[in-house]
């Protein structure tokens, strides 16, 4: 008898109780006491879901109604303690019949999870980040594929264009209307592409120090032509603001499409603010936690609409998810505002409540703090036409090659194509002496165009070279460094204009 008193004397340590099937709490342990406050005394007699204030999983009735059919019940309960605090319990709960079947009593043991579902969750939130940003980082090399295929395809159907009105366009006016029409619909791809390299953050920047205050008012006053009422806009700029270092047009861009998206969200009026702030990270609540050390400044487009429910804000920067109607967004525009952030050495944060409006922030890095070279542009001088002059056309596009030779050929060049680097090669070694090199960056090989600049400039000391590609971003550090102090040498993103190509090759043929 001793024996069964210790042992019961130890089951009473765990948490555990006994009730009647409608509730009534008929046994409460020591374990219960501990967990949740209630002395024995306090608990016995009361209903044990509404003592404890129980947040079932699923509606209590159901899970009585599957106690009784099948004899045991597990599952997680939400509880709530005498002070207040709430406990996740994991919960068996097992039902007592008499001899002749009827429910009797339901004895329940419980576990305190709170912890272990608190590290579960944890471990999952993570686990879904680094699934999101596996996704995201597939998704930005599967745009950035398509983004420089299409720029090869417009690069080609810009040349052609503009190859025929300047052979034909003249002479027939329906014809150069119809390539006009054309060269609209290239230049609105053009724009696509640099939302989808920016997305991932693949586009090349043109960094260089903006005045915040100066710039907001000044699209602000373009906007305000655009965005009536019953919408306001209003800026909120210190003029004492530290300059930013960002790329002037990318960042206007943005700005732009974040005050679209604003005035769409406030169908019934109200106000957009933009706002721009000094912030430091880390330091400031809101900073994010990926920004590196130091000084930024804080640009905010505010708008007081309809807001987003948290799951839509969950996706609102993935590529091509929009909240607007068929045909009337891309999807595009903010996951290209946040490649263009991060790609600019800052980030993007969106807050926003149901009815309580939006707020996108921008952080960008002080001038001062980043140096970024001053890219290397065609200029606007006209182009010549030198006879006799032979350039050395390497590209791996066909259509390209072709049409770079006939703009070329108008232009009183000879020219020589080569499909790769090694191909050019071939053409060196049997006695072509080329005046210049244009080259595109990634081709098939071993050798991509900063190689194939280095091994010409090893046989032709200071060859004039142009660096053609969509793929500017991806030009590795120290060769694209060689490339332009080995000699004349111009860099131009894919697809340019014929007009450019031709003034940056004069350039660099009068430069050497």
């Amino acid at each position: 008898m001793e024996d069964l008193r210790e042992l019961l004397a130890t089951l009473d340590l765990g948490i555990a109780m006994a009730r009647d099937p409608d509730g009534t709490i008929r046994h409460w342990s020591q374990g219960c006491e501990r967990l949740y406050g209630w002395r024995s005394d306090e608990a016995i007699g009361q209903i044990s879901h509404r003592l404890l204030a129980t947040r079932f999983p699923i509606p209590l009735a159901d899970i009585e109604k599957i106690l009784r059919r099948e004899g045991v019940w597990t599952g997680d309960l939400r509880h709530c303690t005498r002070d207040g605090q709430e406990v996740i319990a994991s919960v068996r709960k097992v039902l007592r019949r008499d001899k002749t079947g009827r429910p009797i009593a339901v004895m329940e043991s419980i576990a305190d999870v709170t912890a272990q579902r608190a590290a579960e969750a944890l471990l999952s939130a993570r686990n879904a980040q680094l699934a999101q940003a596996a996704k995201m980082e597939a998704l930005g090399q599967l745009a950035a594929g398509m983004a420089h295929d299409f720029n090869n395809v417009l690069h080609t159907v810009r040349g052609c264009i503009e190859l025929a009105i300047a052979r034909n366009g003249a002479a027939q006016h329906g014809v150069a209307q119809a390539l006009g029409i054309a060269q609209g619909a290239t230049t609105r791809g053009i724009t696509v592409t640099k939302r989808l390299l920016a997305f991932a953050r693949q586009g090349r920047l043109q960094a260089s120090a903006i005045e915040p205050g100066a710039m907001l008012h000044g699209l602000a006053d373009m906007l305000r032509a655009t965005i009536r009422a019953p919408i306001t806009l209003h800026v909120d700029a210190p003029a004492d603001l530290p300059p930013i270092l960002a790329d002037a047009g990318q960042l206007e861009t943005v700005l732009v499409n974040l005050a679209n998206n604003a005035r769409d969200a406030m169908r019934a009026g109200g106000s957009i603010i933009f706002r721009a702030q000094a912030t430091h990270a880390p330091g400031a609540a809101d900073v994010p936690h990926c920004l590196a050390p130091g000084a930024y400044i804080r640009i905010s487009v505010i708008d007081h609409g309809e807001g987003m429910k948290p799951e839509i804000l969950a996706r609102i920067t993935e590529p091509f998810f929009t909240t607007k109607p068929r045909g009337k967004g891309t999807g595009l525009g903010l996951a290209m505002a946040r490649g263009f952030a991060e790609q600019s050495g800052g980030a993007l944060t969106i807050a926003s409540l149901p009815g309580h409006g939006t707020t996108v922030s921008l952080f960008l890095p002080l001038a001062e703090i980043v140096r970024a070279p001053a890219p290397v542009e065609a200029g606007d001088a006209p182009a010549t036409k030198p006879r006799g002059k032979t350039i050395l056309v390497a590209d791996d596009e066909d259509t390209i090659r072709d049409i770079l030779g006939m703009l070329l050929a108008d232009h009183g060049y000879l020219v020589a194509k080569a499909e790769n680097s090694a191909a050019a090669l071939v053409l060196l070694d049997g006695g072509l002496n080329p005046d210049a090199l244009m080259t595109d960056l990634a081709m098939p090989g071993e050798l991509d165009g900063l190689d194939l600049i280095a091994a010409l400039r090893r046989r032709f000391p200071r060859l004039p070279c142009l660096l053609v590609t969509g793929h500017a971003a991806q030009a590795r550090a120290d060769p694209l460094t060689r490339a332009k102090k080995g000699g004349p040498f111009q860099l131009l993103e894919k697809p340019t204009s014929l007009h450019t190509l031709l003034t940056a090759l004069n350039q660099v043929l009068d430069a050497a």
